[in-house]
């Protein structure tokens, strides 16, 4: 399967995540941006702050992963910007 450019992706199989407009960035600021999203984030160098571009985001892991695998993304760093554990709960390991 072939690595697929948002740009090509047509309309109809984008779902509910938003898709990036090609804007570059540094990893820090998108966090920023999309708090409490899940973001799939391609670098454009190799640093501590990369900058780079979001290719996809979305709320709800599962609708964002669901789409990850339809549109053939891959070579992206995923990450979600904000606290995975919702503030009040605990974990234990």
């Amino acid at each position: 399967m072939g690595q697929v450019s948002d740009r090509s992706v047509p309309p109809q199989f984008v779902l509910s995540s938003k898709v990036s407009e090609g804007i570059e960035m540094r990893l820090e600021e998108t966090k920023t941006m999309y708090q409490g999203e899940w973001i799939a984030f391609r670098a454009i160098d190799e640093s501590e702050n990369p900058e780079g571009e979001v290719i996809l985001h979305n709320k709800d892991r599962r609708t964002f992963d669901k789409e990850l695998v339809e549109r053939g993304i891959t070579n992206v760093y995923i990450t979600f910007a904000g606290p995975i554990i919702p503030e009040g709960y605990g974990t234990l390991f």
